[in-house]
């Protein structure tokens, strides 16, 4: 079965492994420190909530297939794998404070209403579960708390 942000236990699970989490974490892969790790998690959350909009270039459209199977398959995401423009950080953020607003963006996902989700349409997958929601969002913060080492 898969593991799911909306599962409580599932969620529990992340955030005892987001708390072990620190400035000072050692990053197995990529470009991102611990603070970037952070803000760009928040920024992925954001943009389900509908605070962050994403646009569509014609390329994700031509690419649409190979990118829901990264996206909602159950193979884990490779190292290093590609993100959108508007979620890359590259600037130096302050560490606790990213943190912070990553737990604080994880509470608001999890308390939207069941309403909303019926409605939400991905910009490029259009209607999904709530459950499909779920898993993207756990599986996507899970690589990157696997990138931290936890």
């Amino acid at each position: 079965m898969r593991k799911n942000i909306f599962n409580e236990a599932d969620y529990q699970a992340i955030l005892d492994r987001l708390n072990q989490v620190s400035k000072d974490s050692r990053v197995l892969w990529g470009k991102m420190s611990p603070a970037q790790i952070m803000a760009h998690n928040t920024k992925v959350f954001a943009a389900y909530t509908g605070d962050v909009e994403i646009k569509v270039s014609w390329v994700a459209k031509l690419m649409k297939g190979v990118i829901a199977k990264t996206v909602l398959g159950d193979k884990p995401y490779g190292k290093s794998s590609p993100t959108l423009p508007i979620f890359v950080v590259d600037t130096e953020l302050e560490f606790d404070q990213e943190k912070d607003n990553l737990l604080e963006k994880m509470k608001e996902f999890r308390k939207t209403d069941e309403s909303y989700w019926q409605e939400y349409r991905h910009p490029l997958f259009g209607q999904l579960s709530q459950e499909k929601i779920g898993w993207a969002m756990y599986k996507h913060l899970d690589h990157h708390l696997r990138q931290l080492g936890m």
